[in-house]
């Protein structure tokens, strides 16, 4: 008896808050606000209102209705961040590694006292400071990178302040109803805490209308080193700021790698550092061992344009005849089946092994095919296909290929595939044995020949004036 009364009173509270906050929320202003429907009108369709809703839902972490019913209003009325959970410009979530990092190992951030104007702040430059030295080394932790304060004298790359609601007219995200703060994403980097709110100093939110500084700053922090929002609700990266205990997910660690590299192990006096690896050897006329083969030689070769440079692989060495292990350490020295760039990171098939390469350095341990939700040993090709945005990647073995789905964070194999590569690839030579992307078309490798296709026809077939030799494809090399 006394667990239904308590059952009742806490469905009568729950019932009470939903009913107070709906008073404020205009959904579909909070859907324009977030990014879900295009600002300008008020026109929209029933299905179009639906599927904005369903993606709300979504990223808020509650039942996805298309309705907006009572938790979907509470939702929007919650505190939370004042950026958009769909970028606007596209109309379409990017839930990935950041696309625009900060490209240096040393970020520094700055704080700036909140000023006399900020008379509803109630937190000093102290509290600031201190959040932001904690948020600071709790993302240093997570990659190799590290952010510190600048020094007196020095710019920050990243600014923190507390500003007005309309504080300025040009601002693109100025606060909305609601929101706590926001921050703008590499190379801007600024973080800006809206000065009505009262903000606690306690590591995460425990009380309704009692939002943790620290809680927001570390989250503003994360968009200021070019990471979105996620649908996690334990992720430092979900939207609002509800009462709960945020961590690092294993996504946002994921994420952090992938965007910044591995964090290297600090060497301890007990620890003897390892001999300094020996130059690679520079080809010479003396040194005809070292001289790398000409184009003509090579056949079937996996070809990748990796940072603006065109890396072409053959067993386990680079055509420069330098060891794949010595450009990339750590990577082992075996044969590759493929290779192709996924967000700015290199992606080296090895059997049932996918490295994953930021710069130079493996981002951490590989990824195995099976995990993609491929039941293979290994592939025969890989490819990104430009026809689609986002770019759509493919992966071949023998007579299947699975297409990895776009909207999956770590890229699962879309649950539609495999499908027979006769019925929609028809055209595309026969035992091609590597592909890579030029110029947003694809290009197949068969022997010494390259394949240039032809999207823009209905046919997708192979380009007029195609195949061609590689070393003539490659002309600059010789």
């Amino acid at each position: 008896m006394n667990f239904q009364k308590i059952s009742i009173i806490l469905y009568i509270f729950i019932k009470f808050r939903i009913s107070r906050e709906e008073e404020d929320v205009e959904p579909t202003k909070f859907l324009q606000n977030f990014g879900y429907l295009p600002a300008g009108t008020h026109q929209f369709s029933q299905e179009s209102m639906r599927k904005a809703v369903k993606k709300m839902q979504k990223m808020a972490g509650i039942r996805e209705t298309g309705e907006i019913d009572g938790w979907t209003k509470y939702m929007m009325a919650q505190p939370r961040c004042g950026i958009p959970d769909v970028e606007v410009r596209k109309r379409a979530k990017r839930s990935g590694p950041a696309i625009s990092t900060w490209n240096k190992k040393v970020i520094t951030y700055g704080v700036l006292a909140p000023s006399s104007n900020a008379q509803k702040f109630k937190r000093s430059l102290v509290d600031i400071r201190r959040a932001a030295r904690q948020a600071a080394q709790q993302w240093s932790d997570l990659a190799d990178i590290e952010i510190i304060e600048a020094p007196n004298g020095v710019k920050p790359d990243i600014r923190i302040s507390v500003e007005r609601d309309g504080y300025h007219q040009s601002c693109s995200f100025p606060f909305q109803h609601g929101t706590l703060a926001h921050a703008f994403q590499p190379p801007y980097g600024n973080i800006h805490l809206n000065e009505n709110v009262d903000f606690v100093m306690t590591n995460f939110t425990e009380n309704f209308g009692s939002n943790s500084l620290f809680s927001v700053v570390v989250h503003e922090m994360g968009h200021a080193l070019g990471f979105d929002h996620n649908e996690e609700k334990d992720s430092v990266m979900f939207a609002y700021d509800t009462i709960r205990k945020w961590r690092f997910t294993e996504r946002d660690r994921y994420f952090m790698r992938m965007s910044y590299g591995s964090k290297k192990s600090s060497p301890t006096s007990s620890t003897r550092s390892p001999p300094a690896p020996k130059p690679i050897p520079t080809p010479t006329a003396e040194t005809d061992t070292l001289r790398p083969p000409k184009l003509c030689e090579i056949e079937n070769p996996v070809i990748v344009n990796y940072r603006n440079e065109y890396l072409i692989f053959k067993n386990a060495k680079i055509t420069e005849a330098i060891a794949i292990s010595a450009m990339f350490p750590g990577l082992v020295a075996a044969p590759i089946q493929a290779a192709l760039v996924v967000q700015g990171q290199l992606w080296v098939f090895v059997d049932d092994k996918i490295y994953v390469i930021h710069g130079r350095q493996i981002v951490h341990a590989p990824i195995s095919l099976k995990s993609l939700g491929i039941n293979e040993t290994s592939i025969d090709l890989a490819y990104e296909w430009h026809y689609f945005k986002p770019p759509a990647i493919y992966l071949w073995k023998n007579e299947k290929y699975w297409k990895l789905d776009e909207h999956s964070w770590y890229r699962k194999s879309d649950e539609r595939y495999p499908r027979n590569i006769s019925l929609n690839w028809a055209n595309v030579p026969k035992n091609v044995a590597s592909a890579f992307n030029f110029q947003d078309e694809i290009h197949f490798v068969r022997d010494n020949l390259i394949y240039r296709m032809n999207s823009s026809r209905a046919v997708f077939d192979v380009e007029n004036g195609y195949p061609i030799r590689i070393q003539q494809f490659f002309k600059f090399f010789s």
